[in-house]
């Protein structure tokens, strides 16, 4: 299913920080950058990239945004 590159990022942030979720915690987010190339997400304070790449995969298997949000770098 399509969604906007706004609406993928806050499925991110929603299941990385649902208490349900095993390995989530309520401090980790990121933000959605625009960058020439397109989008991409930048992590909000201590957040684990390598959790919000767990969460971008989970996310995706359902989601594509349209334009493409970029899979976190390391």
């Amino acid at each position: 299913m399509e969604i906007t590159p706004q609406e993928f990022t806050d499925k991110i942030n929603a299941l990385a920080t649902d208490p349900q979720y095993p390995g989530s915690n309520p401090d980790y987010g990121v933000e959605l950058v625009q960058k020439p190339f397109g989008y991409d997400l930048q992590a909000l304070g201590d957040t684990d990239m390598q959790f919000i790449r767990d969460c971008y995969r989970e996310v995706y298997k359902e989601f594509q945004p349209k334009p493409t949000v970029l899979f976190p770098k390391a």
